[in-house]
């Protein structure tokens, strides 16, 4: 009886886990955020773009930006097609205007507001007057 209790615990909590982290998140009000990229420590641009209920990460940069993302095979995909990965879907961003990752020793971090996102651009909730940054950082 304990094991079944333990098994339809464990089942309940990845139901949850995929649901939270396959969904996409928008905006859930109008405002402003700031979008800044940096390339290692040197900021090349910050501009800040209007959003409204409903768009996310990814509406802004592509509406903005000239972005392109992984494929599943981590290959260059300027239609930046979701692609689906366990229980998430999303994009990978590899490039936005000048900075460009080349996956194997570069990638594109991304911070809301200094802080390392635990989010991709589908998924990254954001409210008005936040500082998104997109840094390219070296893989140590």
């Amino acid at each position: 009886m304990k094991r079944i209790v333990l098994t339809l615990i464990a089942i309940t909590i990845l139901s949850v886990t995929g649901l939270v982290f396959g969904a996409q998140f928008q905006a859930n009000m109008d405002g402003e955020v700031t979008i800044i990229l940096i390339d290692g420590e040197t900021e090349i641009s910050r501009n800040t773009h209007a959003f409204k209920e409903g768009d996310t990460l990814y509406d802004l940069l592509s509406q903005n930006y000239q972005i392109y993302c992984a494929d599943r095979n981590y290959q260059k995909d300027e239609t930046c097609t979701p692609v689906a990965f366990a229980e998430i879907t999303g994009r990978i961003l590899l490039g936005i205007n000048d900075l460009e990752s080349n996956w194997s020793d570069t990638f594109i971090q991304i911070q809301l507001n200094g802080v390392p996102a635990t989010a991709g651009m589908d998924q990254l909730q954001f409210t008005d007057q936040d500082e998104i940054s997109l840094v390219l950082k070296t893989v140590e």
